[in-house]
């Protein structure tokens, strides 16, 4: 009886190649002939995951043994101590160069045993690595939630364990008063991914364009699934903008005085607060009216608001009590706000009243004798008219 057998390697580093495992015949294999031995695999490891099998190896004529390795396969998983079991499947004695020839039960199977991360394979490089991402939405409307945030691993998470990221917020838009965050998400066995959203608070308050940023703040691979964890440097963070639905407006009220009433005071109302303080230039323009102490003192000014909702802020406009007969009279304000934010658009109408009596032309009778050759009629104001007329 020719025994066959198999001898190799008890240790090899992940991702580097076996030295040699020896398949040998107790006799010389006849010169023209050859042997083929059929090889099987079990352990821990995987064969196409862990390492790549030889299916069958064969002894040459004039030979009694031949070797062969295998490679294995660097992952970023951290499963130290898988095992790579190979026995002797099966004998095919290809010529029929022995009587009989059969498997050495005491060196039919060699176990190796593949290590993560030492000597030449310490620190990890990127293929001992899994990554983490994050994606998510470029937008959302104060107000609403979010569409999806997306964590990933590159890598899927081992059944029964779990991965942690934990999550930083930064950008102009305050948690808590803006939107409200979520710390940390969970990447659970079986998957890569996980999605979160974020609810947005809508607040009144005139703040114009606001961002959120999101970071990947710190990992905890909590059954340290994988040899070495860590952020995706090109996808760890996203920005997401939070368009303002508020409009803050000024609104003006129009005003009617008499003419003796010395002061027009008008009444400027915000009606959303801002973010800010802000000055609001107004001006003054004729209509009937006449500026420039005429009929009224048509110098503008500033107003200055702290940008509280329903604030007021007040117009004092000087009017002009003359003696003329004018009729009622207009002039206008307008305004114009430093926030571009706010809607300074709205005017108002001054109405001047006139308290004059209204100007009477009056003719005197006028007799005269016949022959004097003209008669001179006096006509008489009642009191001053406000232009000259004819």
């Amino acid at each position: 009886t020719t025994l066959v057998s198999i001898t190799g390697p008890a240790t090899v580093v992940e991702g580097e190649s076996t030295t040699d495992y020896t398949v040998s015949l107790t006799n010389t294999v006849p010169a023209g002939n050859s042997v083929t031995v059929n090889l099987s695999y079990s352990g821990t490891a995987t064969d196409g995951t862990d390492f790549t099998g030889v299916a069958s190896v064969v002894i040459a004529g004039g030979t009694n043994s031949t070797t062969f390795n295998l490679a294995t396969i660097d992952d970023a998983f951290a499963d130290n101590g898988e095992t790579i079991v190979i026995d002797i499947a099966s004998i095919v004695d290809t010529n029929t160069s022995f009587e009989n020839i059969i498997e050495d039960t005491s060196a039919n199977q060699v176990t190796t045993t593949i290590s993560d991360q030492t000597g030449s394979d310490n620190p990890p490089g990127t293929e001992d690595t899994a990554f983490v991402s994050i994606t998510g939405p470029g937008s959302v409307i104060e107000g609403d939630v979010t569409t999806n945030y997306t964590v990933s691993i590159d890598k899927t998470v081992p059944v029964g364990n779990s991965v942690t990221v934990n999550l930083a917020y930064s950008g102009t838009a305050a948690d808590g008063s803006d939107y409200n965050s979520v710390a940390s998400v969970v990447i659970a066995g079986g998957t890569n991914s996980t999605t979160f959203t974020l609810a947005t608070i809508d607040d009144l308050i005139a703040e114009g364009v606001e961002n959120i940023v999101i970071d990947i703040d710190s990992i905890n691979d909590t059954n340290t699934s994988f040899e070495n964890i860590a952020e995706d440097t090109a996808a760890n963070q996203v920005t997401t903008t939070i368009a303002d639905n508020d409009s803050p407006v000024l609104t003006v009220d129009d005003v009617t005085v008499n003419e003796d009433a010395g002061t027009a005071t008008f009444t400027v109302t915000l009606s959303l607060a801002t973010t800010n303080p802000f000055t609001v230039n107004y001006a003054l323009t004729d209509g009937t009216a006449t500026g420039g102490g005429v009929d009224y003192t048509s110098t503008g000014g500033v107003l200055n608001f702290a940008g509280t909702a329903a604030e007021t802020q007040t117009i004092t406009v000087p009017i002009t009590n003359d003696i003329f007969s004018e009729g009622n009279e207009t002039f206008t304000v307008s305004l114009s706000a430093s926030d571009p934010l706010v809607d300074a658009s709205d005017t108002a109408i001054g109405t001047i009243v006139d308290n004059n009596d209204a100007t009477t032309l009056t003719l005197n009778d006028v007799a005269v004798n016949e022959g004097v050759g003209n008669a001179t009629i006096s006509a008489t104001l009642s009191n001053p008219a406000g232009n000259a007329f004819t």
